[in-house]
């Protein structure tokens, strides 16, 4: 494959995962919720309480950004703050029993939708596409401009490894 053609089939790699990942999001849309954003946050909280700084890191956006979504899953009773023991002012954001209802839901729906998809293909072929998109992955290197800009994670929780729902990345 020539590199102006292995470059075509990249570019058509990645507009294929956009648009998987934003049918996956389409499909799995809570009347009730932020289409994505609310329930990233949700699946999140479903897993530990943490405060807003953390959320923020580990969703790669704002604190702001986070807050807005925060507020809303208040208004709708399915977050609650709680003191945090490592930091006095940024407490805990932890599900209620009706959040824990909805991120449960959320992903009883995600593993219905990815066992009626996985249907279409064989192990070897899904195990061939996930070899190749890690390839992918590891091949990418953050550019100067998102180092600087990506902070490092909040020091008021200890660090954990999240596994996000795949219609959440």
């Amino acid at each position: 494959m020539s590199d102006s053609s292995t470059a075509a089939a990249l570019r058509e790699i990645s507009r294929l995962v956009v648009q998987l990942s934003a049918q996956l999001r389409y499909d799995l849309a809570s009347p009730n919720l932020a289409p994505s954003g609310a329930q990233k946050v949700l699946l999140l909280l479903n897993q530990q309480a943490l405060p807003v700084p953390r959320i923020a890191d580990i969703c790669s956006t704002s604190r702001q950004n986070i807050q807005i979504l925060v507020n809303g899953l208040f208004a709708a009773g399915h977050a609650q703050t709680r003191p945090n023991p490592r930091h006095k002012r940024s407490p805990l954001i932890e599900l209620t029993p009706a959040g824990q209802a909805v991120a449960e839901s959320l992903a009883e729906e995600e593993s219905g939708w990815m066992e009626r998809m996985s249907r279409n293909f064989s192990a070897r072929e899904l195990a061939t596409a996930l070899e190749v998109l890690q390839k992918l992955r590891g091949a990418v290197e953050p550019s100067p401009r998102s180092a600087q800009t990506k902070p490092d994670p909040s020091p008021d929780v200890v660090a954990t490894d999240y596994e996000l729902p795949v219609s959440l990345l």
